[in-house]
């Protein structure tokens, strides 16, 4: 998660499955004024932990862009 955040400057944090020791729920957060920049950002982080960690599993992403 660190990683993450440095190189992407994105807020990231566990989120669930907290109480299990082999599975953890990460959540994004990235604020732009570009929602296609926003989505290829994201896109792109999914791409970078995949690549750079062949030892986690990604086994769901979902992506929602909120707009104000």
């Amino acid at each position: 998660m660190a990683r993450v955040h440095n190189k992407f400057e994105v807020s990231i944090a566990e989120v669930g499955d907290n109480d299990l020791w082999q599975s953890a729920k990460i959540g994004l957060s990235h604020v732009s004024n570009s929602s296609q920049l926003a989505d290829e950002l994201l896109s792109h982080i999914r791409r970078y932990i995949e690549e750079t960690r062949p030892d986690i599993m990604v086994s769901a992403f979902e992506k929602e862009v909120i707009h104000w």
